[in-house]
């Protein structure tokens, strides 16, 4: 089995946000856009939810339209098994409050079981608010006691909404009324559970969900319509898009600050005050949220962690919270090799075939056998005789002291019925106190034949 090694460092030492232009109502906003957990809640509440069984998750296409606010047109799909998204914190809503939760999703298809979409709650009678696709094709309010069904599921995209006035459910499908019920409710304030049913460890879904929004209103069938044609609650007919310019680095840049921010201005013709996403294009994940800003003016992120050396690849997003959207193309910069050596003595990022160092004590990587380059991961795989050495590097004083940094793929495996070691990382020469090593396994007076890490 191959270890993969992602990152090598040596050092030697001496010593909340609001998005504006949204309705102050929604308090959850679930566009599905991610790739990998979490699914961020772009309400203003930082609710994000976290990925569970994240390998039974994937990013597929979402619904759109030609009118609207889609956001960049992504999905979860979740038929691959048993994939679910639980809020890192309670909803907000309990007792017999107004609320409303929208949502789209594809049919699961036939069940043996009801099929949970999303809701949140207890499974004491009235304590729950959700819906779930039961075994009889139809779609299903669930208020734990206090349920009814209220429209067949349909092939494609279907829009579900469910709100409440403090007595009365609607339902809604594909933004038409479909069936109401007059229902005691006391809902419990719990987190929201996208994909698996609360109180459970069942009744999975087994399909798509997008565009989840929760609102502390009961929405009108006229709001309920917009969302459905719009995925807002207000019509956007009379309203422009937003635009972003003048991207900071600029395209190409080199010779870049690694301790740079990203900032790119954002203008908008209906002066309306939006909120900017800035994306790491080459894994497709969300940098940071900007909110709250005015047009005219620069959105920036400092929440980057960048090497010398390193060529990053981002875009941005802008929407202005009345439907109008806009996405830049692609930018790249490259950031400054350091060009002298101090503290820092060595630093490969594993991000090319040959294994430069990035410290500037020029140290590069000599690689010995025949590991495994992966170039969307930028790390190497090690098999068997497969190791990368380095020229000897200054930390010879006894009084020294150094730290070492390496990050490597948690599926490393040792063959306890051996003697055997796997090293990830080593220095000095054979003899007492003159060498030290990061290694698992070994039976040779240092720890027990494990996969420990010593």
């Amino acid at each position: 089995m191959k270890k993969k090694v992602v990152g090598f460092l040596i050092f030697s030492l001496s010593t909340a946000f609001l998005v504006s232009g949204a309705s102050a109502n929604l308090i959850f906003d679930g566009a599905f856009n991610e790739t990998s957990s979490p699914l961020v809640d772009l309400a203003g509440t930082q609710n994000n939810g976290t990925w569970f069984n994240p390998s039974d998750i994937s990013s597929s296409s979402g619904i759109t339209k030609s009118q609207g606010d889609w956001r960049d047109g992504l999905a979860y799909d979740f038929s691959s098994g048993d994939g679910y998204v639980v809020t890192e914190n309670n909803i907000g809503i309990s007792g017999s409050s107004s609320r409303a939760m929208c949502f789209w999703a594809t049919d699961p298809g036939s069940l043996s079981s009801a099929d949970w979409a999303a809701g949140w709650g207890e499974t004491n009678t009235g304590s729950a608010f959700g819906v779930d696709a039961p075994a009889d094709g139809q779609w299903r309010f669930v208020g734990w006691g206090n349920d009814f069904r209220f429209h067949e599921r349909t092939a494609g995209w279907q829009h579900i909404c469910v709100t409440f006035d403090g007595s009365t459910t609607y339902a809604y499908h594909n933004g038409t009324f479909a069936d109401s019920a007059s229902v005691s409710l006391s809902t419990s304030d719990t987190a929201l559970r996208i994909a698996e049913k609360i109180g459970t460890s069942s009744e999975f879904w087994d399909a798509k969900i997008d565009e989840l929004k929760i609102y502390t209103q009961n929405l009108s069938s006229t709001e309920v319509s917009n969302l459905y044609t719009y995925n807002q609650i207000t019509s956007p007919a009379s309203n422009s898009d937003p635009s972003l310019s003048n991207p900071d680095p600029s395209d190409g840049a080199t010779d870049v600050s690694s301790t740079t921010d990203l900032s790119i201005d954002y203008s908008d013709s209906d002066g309306d005050t939006g909120f900017v996403e800035f994306y790491n294009a080459s894994t497709g994940t969300l940098i940071e949220n900007v909110t709250g800003v005015s047009a005219g003016s620069t959105a920036s992120t400092s929440n980057l962690d960048l090497g010398t050396g390193q060529t990053v690849d981002w875009y941005a997003t802008a929407h202005d919270g009345n439907g109008g959207s806009y996405n830049t193309s692609q930018f790249s910069f490259t950031t400054q090799v350091s060009s002298s050596c101090n503290s820092l003595k060595i630093f490969y990022r594993f991000d090319s075939s040959s294994v430069p160092d990035y410290s500037g004590c020029g140290n590069d990587g000599v690689i010995q056998g025949n590991p495994t380059y992966y170039s969307s991961t930028n790390s190497y795989g090690f098999g068997g005789d497969d190791y990368l050495e380095t020229n000897d590097v200054d930390l010879a004083a006894n009084s020294d002291q150094f730290s070492v940094h390496v990050e490597f793929d948690t599926d490393v495996q040792v063959n306890t019925s051996t003697s055997s070691r796997v090293h990830l990382a080593s220095g000095g020469f054979d003899g007492s106190n003159t060498a030290w090593e990061i290694f698992m396994g070994g039976t040779d007076g240092v720890g027990d034949s494990s996969n420990d890490l010593r």
